[in-house]
């Protein structure tokens, strides 16, 4: 009897390490780190006392079906069924990657900017957003250099609706241009070989070897004694060093080209816990040579960590076949309209709603037919509706219905500032 009711014991001791945990706590989980829901969902989530409703979130698009639908129909808006509502929404407070693709003119840099809004600007009246704390962003984007006197102002700035270049600004009074300096107290080892263009993956020079002996050497120290890195250090202990002068030349040219990007009077920002990137015209700088493969590495890298890192990264670019580890890792794929055959070959490698071969042709021409702003969007662990199943005893159950192998199609939203990157037309419109 003693050995059943020990055995009894560590049968209930392991099979509660084995409970996934109650009902409403895997509902919870589900909506908490899903990246898009739809109105329904949140309207469950808000009436459901035992869940915890969505904090943060921003309107991003509208079902199209169910907008044409309300369009044929002429609906009033205050008997609209829940069931029935078109809006889709981007849940900010959970980190996650968007990818977003298509031809020119099809809206891509449209969709990134209201992702952008959506993280960074308080709408009034909840009208946009839901944002208690805007998060921190970090764009890059790519513009073709015009001349000294004039450029294109980069679409981002427009958000915020060098002397010369900063002409090109002055007529958007909440955007303030600043150059783009390296704080020292932000280097370390790996950054420093980053920035002197120094390649893993290649056979390194010899003063490369003595440059990483001199960073370990200081990092082992700085462990020891505490405090950030040192430039000055750097540079005493590179002078220090056995290196002939044939050998310190090409140093001396990395170390000028590393210190033209650092102030003379150093100055910390401040570090935010959460952050939001976003990548524009991403085919122009994250292709396939070797200066860009520290940026796209180091972008995969972040999407990876995104959950620890506490980060949103968004993509934006023509070809989808740019960087097809993007499609494998994020979390919400734009599919903006194009016409090229390839491109459906190489979305098809990496989207699982595209892996069936029956029906491609169809998908092709939905795909072609989409206009402007609107969008196919694929993002597999997005809750887009709540539906009631009999359970035990006949009790209804309520399951969330995820996107999973399907995809949706979506008009986006307006832009709540100015838009940026309309098609220069050679008769203004």
């Amino acid at each position: 009897m003693a050995q059943q009711s020990e055995e009894l014991q560590e049968l209930i001791a392991q099979l509660s390490l084995l409970e996934s945990g109650t009902y409403q706590r895997e509902q919870q989980n589900e909506l908490t780190g899903t990246p898009i829901f739809t109105k329904p969902v949140l309207a469950y989530a808000t009436q459901t006392t035992q869940l915890q409703s969505f904090s943060q979130y921003g309107l991003l698009a509208g079902d199209a079906d169910l907008l044409d639908e309300m369009a044929r129909q002429d609906r009033d808006l205050s008997e609209l069924p829940v069931d029935r509502d078109p809006r889709v929404f981007f849940n900010i407070s959970a980190p996650s990657s968007a990818f977003i693709c298509g031809s020119q003119g099809s809206g891509k840099s449209h969709t990134l900017s209201c992702l952008l809004e959506n993280c960074l600007l308080k709408s009034d009246a909840d009208q946009m957003n839901k944002l208690k704390s805007p998060l921190a962003g970090l764009v890059f984007h790519y513009d073709p250099f015009i001349s000294d006197l004039k450029g294109t102002p980069c679409e981002a700035a427009h958000l915020c609706s060098s002397e010369k270049i900063s002409r090109t600004y002055s007529n958007m009074k909440s955007v303030t241009v600043e150059p783009l300096m390296i704080n020292e107290s932000h280097l370390n080892t790996k950054r420093m070989l980053d920035l002197m263009a120094v390649s893993q993956e290649e056979r390194m020079p010899l003063y490369l070897h003595e440059i990483t002996r001199i960073l370990r050497g200081m990092r082992v120290v700085q462990q020891l004694i505490g405090g950030s890195f040192k430039y000055a250090t750097f540079k005493k202990e590179v002078d220090r060093s056995p290196m002939t002068d044939a050998q310190k030349a090409p140093l001396t040219q990395r170390l000028d080209t590393l210190e033209s990007f650092m102030p003379k009077s150093q100055t910390t920002i401040g570090a935010t816990e959460k952050a939001v990137g976003g990548n524009d015209w991403s085919i122009k700088y994250m292709n396939a040579g070797s200066e860009a493969s520290t940026l796209t590495s180091n972008l995969l890298s972040s999407i990876r960590l995104q959950r620890h890192l506490g980060t949103r990264v968004f993509i934006s670019t023509q070809e989808p076949s740019i960087s097809p580890k993007l499609l494998d890792l994020c979390s919400i794929t734009v599919v903006h309209r194009f016409t090229s055959p390839d491109w459906l070959s190489c979305l098809r490698l990496h989207l699982a709603a595209l892996k069936d071969d029956n029906g491609m042709k169809a998908v092709f021409s939905q795909i072609i037919r989409l206009r402007v702003g609107e969008a196919l969007l694929f993002a597999p662990s997005a809750v887009v509706g709540v539906k009631s199943e009999a359970g035990e005893a006949g009790v209804a159950r309520i399951e969330l219905k995820k996107l999973g192998t399907e995809y949706m199609q979506v008009k986006i939203r307006n832009r709540v500032t100015h838009d940026g990157g309309k098609s220069v037309m050679a008769i203004g419109s």
